[in-house]
């Protein structure tokens, strides 16, 4: 799932992909299988991109940019296995999830198995980006145990939801930014930037996957649609919605259903777009692109630095 923008560097994103494969080999036959199929569908690769042009875009010299782009997809990996485990999903990339492949339980020790791969990359190659990888761990799962608080809570608060995608988006988005520039050499004031680049785009990149949550076009998404609802956890156009639509009952209601169908959604989606929730939520995520790209204003021209501002406008517009 190849993005265009990324044409500059689509030689660095093969051979950040080519380190992937070589990375997950593994004798044991049965789990270079599960690994194999994983690896047909690459995704969108935007961390491993990260990294690369916060790497280059100060100018100086740099190294490791591609082991260390190989080791935060990698990573990444292992949280979409937990995800859908967690989640219970079913379709990722357009394939079945692992876990409705193998079940739960090996595919948790899948995810597990990317996670150690991711370290032992970066241990090879950057052991002082260890801390860095522990700090996204430790967000992700505050994360999770934070949505996982709110779930089904019907008088969650927005900034409750602020929260979480800090904790699950944002901070990936930025340490990754952060990775690249220590890599890069970058200056003191330069490595704050790109971090707060990366955490404004991590939070607007959330907020459109919400809103494509909310399409039914399953094919263009390539992953199952609202699942969110069916799990409890409610994002931003619907807490909005549940504060200010003058359809708050019918929308509780959907929302307390044990089954939601698809007809159910459909109501759902009307309720959120006639209380302009959807509209909200497209502003907010306008602001946060808006925010990102003026961290990128300290830098001169360069291709790194088009990339990353078209990487904003990109995420307003994207359907995968």
């Amino acid at each position: 799932m190849p993005i265009l923008l990324f044409k500059d560097i689509k030689e660095d994103l093969d051979q950040v992909y080519e380190i992937i494969i070589e990375e997950l080999k593994s004798d044991q036959n049965y789990l270079q299988v599960n690994c194999s199929y994983l690896l047909q569908k690459r995704g969108k690769m935007i961390r491993s991109a990260l990294i690369l042009l916060a790497g280059r875009i100060s100018n100086n010299s740099y190294e490791y940019l591609h082991q260390l782009g190989a080791a935060v997809e990698i990573l990444h990996m292992a949280t979409l296995v937990h995800d859908d485990i967690i989640d219970e999903g079913d379709v990722r990339r357009g394939l079945k999830t692992i876990n409705q492949v193998l079940g739960s339980h090996l595919a948790v020790l899948l995810g597990d198995f990317f996670y150690a791969r991711s370290l032992k990359i970066l241990t090879r190659y950057s052991s002082n980006s260890v801390e860095i990888f522990s700090n996204i761990v430790s967000s992700l799962v505050e994360g999770e145990f934070l949505q996982y608080e709110n779930s089904f809570k019907l008088d969650q608060n927005i900034e409750d939801y602020w929260k979480i995608i800090e904790y699950k988006t944002a901070r990936f988005f930025a340490n990754c930014c952060k990775l690249g520039a220590i890599a890069g050499k970058s200056s003191f004031k330069e490595q704050e930037a790109l971090p707060q680049y990366g955490a404004y785009l991590g939070k607007a990149f959330q907020i459109r996957d919400d809103l494509l949550d909310f399409s039914i076009d399953f094919k263009k998404l390539g992953k199952s649609t609202y699942k969110d609802v069916t799990n409890g956890i409610y994002t931003l156009p619907i807490l909005h919605a549940l504060k200010v639509s003058r359809e708050q009952d019918q929308l509780r209601t959907i929302l307390q259903k044990d089954n939601v169908t698809e007809n159910d959604f459909k109501n759902l989606i009307e309720i959120i777009n006639n209380s302009g929730s959807l509209k909200y939520a497209t502003e907010e995520m306008v602001k946060l692109c808006q925010q990102a790209r003026n961290q990128l204003e300290i830098f001169p021209e360069s291709k790194e630095k088009a990339t990353l501002e078209s990487l904003t406008y990109f995420n307003l517009k994207r359907e995968f």
